[in-house]
């Protein structure tokens, strides 16, 4: 597959995949130890994954915190449901297509997964590409693992598009992201009449989606992606429920007849209303824009600095306002990590990423919250962001943002 077919497969059932793909290794996450261009390659543990990457040490670093980060993300995402990831799962980043395809990944793709090490390899031509990859190839893995059961192909590639478009800030991301690119090419699908029914679409088998090809695979990956984000994030507050519901029925699939049963999800979940949510979806889309998240951004950005507020304030640096502590984070005087604390360390280019969104913001107080500083900005005139952070000895820093009217008081009052 190429790039606009999303550059990966879907990792569906290993038996299914074997048949699929070939790849021998696929029923063993432990098979890549053999010879071959992965054995090169230096291992690094991390909190959730074996990591065998070829980097300099910044990349390293950074690849090692943002799995981190998307880890702990999926483990909280995925506490409802029956399964859980309780070992260290093993990522292959290869700095070259020859050596990632001779592990066995299939031509055309990225990244890939198939109940067993996750595979992807760094696109000199594109390097932020690949971090959208991992996210979207470790969300399959929490599936697999946490959640188990027999997912119908659309809800699980929907879901790992909607994670991989997250916005990473440090000790965690901000989902709901409508990048440009995709609501251009949902427009132009209902537009041109190019939308397959929901009835189908949700019906649609992982061999099928694999054997798309081209333009038709991507325009697969846009509609699954566009189904998730409006149950979520469009029109009936309801629609969160059905997806959840959706969720929890396949997740509960025996292995005996899934197939059928299966099939039957769309009609137990919205009975005979799919044309009329297809209808809704379209309008939705029609309508929207990519300020629909601008509030999105705008918390990412918030809670990207209060990320460094708090290694900030680790490190023994204190601010006597939002002013000084911003133009200490504009002038690149913010610490990666406190000392002693590498496992706490963001890279510099994150804060950086997420300034002109932060720039955008008004009327920026530092204030506290649980006796530790805490950040607050008004995004539109009616809606306060409050940036905190706890500290639990032993655990990994706890970074939240609340939303809160702006009329209402704030815990970060200014000091």
């Amino acid at each position: 597959m190429d790039r606009r077919s999303e550059g990966r497969r879907h990792s569906g059932r290993a038996t299914a995949v074997a048949a699929l793909v070939g790849v021998g290794w696929a029923l063993c996450p432990c098979a890549l130890a053999a010879a071959g261009p992965e054995a090169k390659l230096p291992r690094m543990q991390t909190p959730y994954y074996w990591l065998y990457a070829n980097l300099d040490k910044p990349l390293l670093q950074e690849t090692s915190a943002r799995l981190t980060a998307v880890a702990r993300e999926y483990h909280r995402r995925t506490k409802g449901f029956k399964g859980a990831v309780t070992e260290r799962m093993p990522v292959y980043l290869f700095n070259t297509k020859e050596d990632y395809l001779a592990a066995g990944a299939p031509e055309g793709s990225q990244g890939f997964y198939a109940n067993g090490p996750i595979l992807a390899y760094w696109d000199q031509k594109d390097t932020n590409r690949i971090w959208e990859v991992l996210q979207h190839e470790c969300f399959h893995q929490f599936v697999w693992q946490a959640i188990g059961g027999h997912w119908p192909i659309w809800l699980n590639e929907g879901m790992a598009t909607y994670f991989e478009q997250g916005l990473w800030t440090g000790d965690g991301f901000v989902t709901g992201i409508i990048p440009a690119n995709r609501l251009r090419h949902v427009k132009r699908m209902i537009n041109e009449k190019k939308i397959r029914p929901f009835q189908d679409f949700m019906l649609m088998d992982t061999r099928t989606w694999n054997q798309t090809q081209g333009d038709d695979m991507w325009l697969n990956y846009c509609q699954a992606w566009s189904i998730v984000h409006y149950l979520l994030h469009g029109g009936d507050a309801r629609n969160r429920d059905l997806l959840e519901r959706y969720m929890k029925l396949a997740a509960e699939l025996p292995d005996a007849d899934w197939r059928r049963r299966q099939a039957d999800l769309p009609r137990r979940v919205f009975g005979t209303g799919l044309a009329k949510l297809q209808e809704s979806w379209a309008t939705w889309w029609l309508a929207a824009t990519e300020e629909l998240c601008a509030d999105l951004r705008a918390e990412a950005a918030v809670s990207a600095l209060t990320c460094f507020l708090a290694r900030a304030h680790l490190a023994g640096m204190r601010f006597a306002d939002a002013d000084e502590f911003l133009q200490a984070a504009r002038d690149g005087k913010l610490p990666s990590a406190p000392k002693d604390r590498d496992d706490l360390w963001l890279p510099p280019g994150l804060l950086k990423s997420h300034l002109d969104a932060a720039a955008k913001l008004t009327d920026w107080r530092l204030g506290k919250k649980g006796g530790l500083p805490a950040l607050r900005a008004t995004f539109g005139g009616n809606l306060y962001l409050v940036g905190s952070f706890e500290l639990k000895r032993g655990k990994p820093l706890d970074v939240t943002v609340e939303r809160q009217p702006a009329l209402a008081p704030s815990p970060a009052k200014a000091k």
